[in-house]
Parts: structure tokens; sequence; C-alpha cells
């Protein structure tokens, strides 16, 4: 039960087998059992002459490489023990771990040397400072290469026991008292067996080492398991992900261990392009791959790797297990992922159990468990709730001797030989153990609710617009509300050509919050630019985002950080434009929208206003991929430096040239103003059909529908709650006012194959405003000009309680430039009938009212508030008439 004796016993098995191995100069090296052994009893030898006795400590800090092992056994050969440190170490920690642990030597790494040289003070303590891949001539300085080359191996080493420390882990060192995890020999061992007693390893395993080795789920399975095994292990220089990919093809990887966060970008870039594809391909993909899911899940037979074998063949044809730990793995990828044919699994541990307790084994398809307790290791539920809830217990020789030189603190979690393990959870019928959260981490509402955090986060992580999520609780007056730090995934709102983020993401809240109870409902939520803070194993800092949340908004209110002086002048100046056009301070670093509030309509409008600052007129679509002032400063440099595209005398200068420019041709070939005799037909037919369902469905009743004018132009501007909005309100207008009615439908649902051929005699406009919106402006403009009827939901998008939410200014500007009047329409009924959330229609009520047409001089003449945009006004103008039809006086 010595880590040592075992690499030694599976050396004698292989002693001329591939042990690592790595790139240098493009060119895989590799070191063999014998060499490893060869290597690392030098290292032993060294430190015994430099009296290092069993009991001492020795510290190293290293990235990953094919010398950290060799070193680590070394260290086991000598008796001493090992405290591994995240390479990305402050001097601060530095000492305080060397203080606590009182080490003697240090191994460090290329980047660590540069600390010890700035610092000298580092150095007092140690009998020698060893450098890895470096050549060195100080004192107390040795090259790890001058000790490989100079050194000859330990023949006679000393008698440990497996109680002797192995590993001493600090679980943090920025404080002047950190805490470190003492981890036997035995312990380790012991776990390892624990492991591969589930058989999910094998002899030519090829592991590729991808997490950090300072931690024990990095230690355990991509060093112990391998060495124990007689397994490979690779080494790669970065973790670019191109890297990684071309590394485990070269060397045919067959294990790769890796945190959630590897496995989600997996999974995103193979279902990007499956979402890609088109309507047909993608939906028979996805159909396949549902089959090869329940194929395998019911029956055990891996189709997926067949048939999606360009998928496997991309990421590495010999990949035998993917195994996530270290934090919570999504359920939706780790489904898909074994849909395709992966065998995914996962488990749980902590260091102080050294650290594996649970695993799934890839046979045994469990959505959201972390697997049954490895033989040899108890669990149980302390204090379980309703649900069967409660802290998660461990016994087993995996657990760990003690906190170094703090019994207070092992007192604290070791009771009666359980370990009290800080992590809430719940193990079902079958004794698959499921965590749900941290005990630190569970918001108590003042309603006595508990809430899990990873739970919500898990739910909000389905919306592809969501790249990362964050929920903790803010205090609101003397209640606790739920808030939520959302990280957007900006390549995504790119590929679907949307800009409006803030908009959007809050759309995306409001309908998955429909799959949570009330009091889990998000009530706030804020956009982060950069990734959220994490541990090394993809674990959310949640403190530390609360706490980052918390400082930006105590000092929003403060003046915003002058522009640097490093800009050009050139720069300043664009920035002192967009300061006194929006009429606000700007910086460079702010988000268009996120900062600034620029949402679609504003960015047209700031297109028009940079003509006349570049003197030239710009394409629509000139900042349409620009999401920062950097990016927008950049963009007119390059302008600038150009020559002008089009004469300055054709300058766009209002909406009103906006709406009177040529429409587009691609557009103007989905209106069509006047219908063929069929077509006629047709839409008498549907439209008349439809009337029916509603009567006999809905019970539709339609009110002040003699109010409405005969002929156009005017604007129906209903709100906005359901899927059946459009058709309630196309088949509520008399036939004679109907077949003059236009309605925006979007691409998305128009443009499809299976109805697009509709759309004209149904009178729908496939365009989808948020992507197009100049082009829907246009286009509702051509209609209007037309003499014809336009039906426009100024809301933008569909309620999330039925309430009417704020209108757009869209309107607004289309009834002042065109000079036509604006009919306000209430829908009742409609989202109680098919509201978001609802997957399906069911029958209730639904009423449409009509009201009075209204001019938008009306609505100028009542405005109390001069401050606000007129074409603003006139849009919540035309709300509140809405809302008057919805409780009349």
């Amino acid at each position: 039960m010595l880590i040592h004796k075992r690499f030694q016993d599976t050396t004698n098995k292989f002693p001329d087998k591939t042990c690592l191995q790595y790139k240098e100069a493009n060119q895989y090296k590799i070191i063999t059992y014998r060499q490893v052994e060869t290597q690392s009893l030098k290292i032993a030898n060294f430190l015994i002459i430099n009296n290092i006795n069993p009991g001492d400590t020795a510290v190293l800090i290293s990235e990953n490489c094919y010398a950290w092992p060799i070193i680590y056994l070394g260290i086991m050969f000598s008796g001493a023990t090992c405290i591994p440190v995240d390479p990305q170490v402050k001097k601060r920690e530095i000492e305080n771990i060397l203080l606590d642990s009182q080490a003697k030597i240090i191994f460090i790494s290329e980047t660590i040397y540069q600390i010890f040289v700035n610092f000298p003070e580092l150095e007092k303590n140690l009998i020698k400072i060893i450098v890895i891949k470096k050549d060195v001539s100080r004192e107390k300085y040795v090259g790890f290469e001058k000790i490989i080359q100079d050194y000859e191996t330990q023949q006679i080493l000393p008698e440990i026991e497996p109680s002797n420390l192995a590993s001493i882990l600090y679980t943090s060192g920025t404080t002047s008292n950190p805490k470190g995890v003492c981890i036997s020999h035995y312990n380790f061992c012991s776990d390892v067996d624990c492991i591969l007693k589930t058989k999910l390893q094998k002899p030519n395993d090829n592991y590729i080492s991808i997490l950090p080795l300072y931690h024990t789920y990095a230690f355990t399975a991509t060093f112990l398991v391998p060495f124990f095994t007689g397994g490979c292990i690779t080494y790669i220089n970065t973790l670019n992900t191109k890297e990684i990919t071309q590394t485990i093809k070269e060397t045919n990887i067959t294990v790769m261990v890796s945190v959630p966060q590897m496995f989600n970008l997996i999974h995103k870039n193979i279902f990007d392009k499956i979402y890609n594809q088109g309507f047909l391909n993608r939906n028979l993909i996805l159909f396949l791959i549902n089959i090869c899911g329940f194929i395998k899940f019911n029956f055990g037979i891996n189709l997926g790797k067949i048939v999606f074998a360009k998928i496997h063949n991309m990421l590495g044809k010999n990949l035998r297990i993917l195994n996530s730990g270290g934090a919570k793995l999504d359920q939706k990828v780790y489904l898909d992922l074994n849909k395709l044919g992966f065998n995914l699994t996962n488990g749980y541990g902590l260091t102080e159990t050294s650290p594996v307790v649970t695993l799934l084994k890839t046979s045994e398809i469990k959505p959201g468990s972390v697997g049954k307790p490895l033989p040899g290791i108890e669990i149980k539920i302390n204090n379980p709730d309703k649900r069967g809830v409660g802290e998660i217990l461990i016994k087993g020789p995996n657990v760990m001797q003690g906190y170094f030189k703090r019994k207070d603190l092992t007192d604290e979690v070791i009771k009666d030989n359980w370990f009290y393990s800080g992590d809430l959870g719940f193990i079902d019928k079958n004794g698959y153990l499921y965590i749900t959260a941290r005990i630190k981490e569970v918001i108590v509402l003042s309603s006595g609710k508990n809430i899990y955090p990873d739970e919500i986060e898990e739910v909000l992580l389905q919306s592809p617009y969501i790249k990362e999520a964050c929920v903790f609780s803010l205090a609101d007056g003397a209640k606790e509300a739920l808030h939520a730090a959302i990280l957007p995934d900006i390549e995504y709102f790119k590929a679907q050509k949307e800009i409006n983020i803030n908009q959007k993401i809050r759309w995306e809240l409001e309908n998955l919050s429909k799959n949570l109870a009330n009091y889990k409902h998000i009530m706030s939520f804020s956009i982060e630019k950069d990734p959220l803070p994490r541990t090394h194993l993809g674990k959310i800092r949640r403190y530390i985002v609360k706490e980052n949340y918390i400082k930006r908004k105590v000092i929003s209110g403060q003046e915003k950080q002058t522009t640097p002086q490093q800009l050009s002048e050139s720069s300043k100046k664009i920035i002192y434009f967009l300061s006194h056009e929006l009429k606000k301070p700007v910086d460079v670093n702010d988000h268009l929208e996120l900062d600034l509030g620029i949402d679609s309509l504003t960015r047209v409008e700031l297109v028009l206003k940079l003509e006349r600052y570049l003197g030239a007129s710009l394409d629509e679509n000139f900042i349409a991929d620009i999401f920062t002032v950097n990016d927008l400063i950049s963009k007119i440099e390059q302008f600038k430096n150009k020559e002008p595209i089009v004469n300055k005398d054709k300058q766009k200068l209002s909406w009103q040239d906006i709406l009177n420019q040529k429409l587009d041709k691609n557009i103007l070939e989905k209106i069509k103003l006047n219908q063929s005799n069929i077509e006629k037909i047709l839409f008498f037919t549907s439209t008349s059909l439809l009337y029916l369902i509603f009567k006999i469905f809905w019970k539709i009743e339609i009110k002040n529908k003699e109010q409405l004018p005969t002929n156009g132009p005017y604007i129906i501007c209903p709100n906005h709650a359901s899927f059946l909005d459009g058709f309630a309100i196309g088949i509520s207008l008399p036939y004679i006012i109907r077949q003059k009615a236009f309605f925006f439908g979007l691409t998305a649902y128009f443009e499809n194959k299976i109805i697009s051929w509709s759309d004209k005699f149904l009178k729908v406009i496939p365009i989808d405003p948020l992507t197009n919106l100049t082009g829907a402006m246009q286009a509702a403009s051509f209609v209007l000009k037309n003499n014809r009827i336009m039906c426009i939901f100024p809301e933008g998008e569909r309620s999330s309680d039925g309430n009417v939410k704020n209108f757009k200014k869209g309107v607004g500007i289309l009834a002042k430039e065109l000079n036509v009047v604006l009919v306000p329409v209430y829908i009742a009924g409609s989202f109680s009938a098919w509201g978001r959330g609802r997957k399906f229609p069911r029958s209730h009520p639904i009423t449409v009212i009509f009201g009075k047409p209204k001019t938008w001089q009306e609505f100028k003449q009542n405005n109390t508030t001069p401050d606000i945009d007129e074409y603003q006004v006139i849009a919540n103008g035309i709300r509140d008439e809405v809302i008057k039809l919805k409780t009349p006086d």
C-alpha cells in the first residue's frame, strides 16, 4: 500500500512499455516505465544526500509536464511527503505554505523561478531549489536535468508505513493559516484499488493529462490509475482546444478526464453544426441521435459510434471513456454525448477523500446522478428532509487523516469515522447519489424555502444564448430575491444576428422560469462581460461573483473613467461625438447595448448620425456586427481610410429618408398587394376555417369592429401574449378589411418550406424586425403607402405574464413619418389559451376588443414629459389606449 512500491510492481510487469510521452520539436518523446523508475530513484538519491528524511516535506510547484510524476515518485522513494501546489500561486501563498509545512526542498517550474529571483527571502529556510527545464548556476539552485544526468540511483530506500503521509494538499494558501489536507499512501492506494474494482480501466489505455496534477482528482485519475495499471500518460504543451484535439488523434488517446466545461464545449461545437443544417437534415440527425440513444440506453448497443463515426473521428476515434469531475455535469450534455456514442461518465469526491467516492459506470445511464459508492466506501445522508436531501457523510479507507496541525478543524468534519462533506444530496431507491448543493451555498428565503442555486443554473443553461450563469440572493427590502449573473454567448448572438442582448436574455429567463416554482423565479439579472470566476476544476466562485456585482452596483452612480490618454486624437473625437449624441458618458470599453442602452432602433439612428460625422452614406449594417465602442472606433478608422462608397449628396439623414428608400427586391418579392382569384378563394377558405376553429375551441368574441376604417392606410396595434394573437386579429377583421391587412411573420416559421407557399395569400411578410429592422420598417412603409393596413405588435415579443409590456417606438416612427392613424386593440384570454411556457394550447375564451383610431398628433399634444423622444411618446400613447380597452372607464 505504498505508492512507489505499487509503481515498481507495474514497472516489473511492463519495464519497456511507454509510461510517459510528450511533444518536443514536433516529435513525441517517449519515457518507459523502467526509465521513469530510474530517474525517480535519482531524485530520491539527491533528496537523501541533502538530508531529506522520512516525514520531511518537499514542495512541488509546476505545470503538468513529464517531470512532474518523476519528481513526485522520487519524493515518495525518499520517504518524504510531497506538497503539490497550484502553479498560478502568488508570492504570499508560497510564503504561507513554506512556513506552515516547514519544507526543506522545493521543485519549481521556470515561471515560479521568476518569483524566487525577485523575492530572495523565499530561499532562506530551503536547502535546495530545483528548477524544472532550466539550467541554473545560482547558490542553492540546481536544474532538474542535471540531477538526472549526474546522480546515481538510490539503492537503499528508507522503510516507511502505508500510514505515512504521501501528500499535504493546501486548499487555501491565501490566508496566514492555510488548511492542509493530509493524505497517506494508504488513502491514495485504497482509493485507486476501489476505482480499479469497477473494471473501467485497461492496461493499454492512453490518458491525456489536461487537468492540473496538484489537484487530487487529476492526480488520482490521470497519474495513479495509469501508473498502477500500466497505462500511458500523454502530456500537452498548452490547453488550446485545437492542440488537445490534435494530440488525441496523433497519440490515439483512449481516456480523457476533464471538467464539465470541456464537455460543454465539445457538445456546443457538435450541436452548433447540427443546428446550422437545413430544416430536414437537422431534424433527421436529431431523430437518429434519439434512436441511437434509445437503443444504447435500453439494450446496451452503442450504434452512435457507428452512425456518427464522422463526429468521433473529428475528436478521436479511439476515445473509449470520457470522465467528468470537479463540478456538476449538465444533464443534457451528458445525455446527448452518450446518445452520440461517446461513453461519458462522471463521479463525486473531495480532496479530503483522496478524492473519488462515487463513480457512474459507462453502462449506467443516470442523468443527474454521480453514481454509486465505490466498493469499500460507504455513504449516508444525515438528517434528510422531506425530499430525502441532507448532508452527505462518507466512510472508507480513502478518507484523509485530517487537516495538517489543525485538530480543531479535523474534529469538526470527522466524527465516529464519518467524514461530513458539507455537500447536500440524496440517494435514490437504487443506491445512486445525486448532489444538490454545498451547504454554504444554499439560499434560505424569508419564507423558509430552501433554494439550490445549481438546480436553477442548470435550467438557465438550457438556453443557447446563455453561456454561463450564477444565481445568488440579494436583499430586496425585507425580502431575499434571486439574482442571476449571466454571461451571454456572444458568438451565438452573432450567428443568430441578434443584437438586443439584454432584451433577449430577459426573454429567455422569463421563458425558462416557467419550468420553476414561483419562489425560484429570477427577479433580476445582470449581464457579465467576462467569464465568471471559477476554480481550476470549473466550479463557479459564487461569493466572488456576488461581491463583484455589489461593487459594480455601488460605483455605478459614479462618473465613468475618463478616456485613456494613450488613445489617438481621432478616437477621442469619436468618443466625444458618441457622448454628445447619446447624452451620456462613454468609455472606450463600453458595450453598445449593455452599457449604453443602444438597441436595434437606436443603432439605426446612430448610423444616421455617423453619416453626418463621416460625411458619407453608410450601409444600414455598418454597425450590425459591432458590440463595443472599441469595435466601433476600429471600424470608423478603417472606413475613414477608404474612399467614400457612395456620393455624399445621397446621404440618408432621417427616418423619413429611410422609409422613402426603394424597397429591397428580396423583401418586395415577399409582399403581394393584389391577389389572384385562386388566392382569394384560398384566403377566404382558410380564414373562414380558422374563424370556425377559434369559435369552437376558444369561443372567440369580437367587440367594436365597426369602429375600424374600411380603407387604409392605418396601423393596428394589439398587445401580444400568445402565438394565437396574429390569427385572432386576422379573423376578427371584417372580410373587406381583412383582405387589405398585412402581418409580419418570423422567418423561422414562415419561410419554412412546408408553409412558405401560403405566405402571400395569407398576407404574411416573413421578416425578423430584430435582425432586419430597417427592412421591416421599409416593408411596413411600402404597405401603408399603398393604402393598405399593417398589423404590428409594438411590444416586439410575447408577454411573459399576460400584462402589456412597454411599446417600442418603431410604431411611433411609422405613424409620424407616414402620417397614418393608429388603432389600439386589446386581446383578452390568449395568454391563458396559449401563453409563453405552455407547450400546447388549451381551450379558453378569447376576446378581441378594437378601440377608436387615434392620430399621432393627439399623443404629442397630450404629452406631459417633453424630455422623452417624440416617437416614444406616440408609442407610449397608443399603449395607454390599449390598456384602457382592458379596463374601460
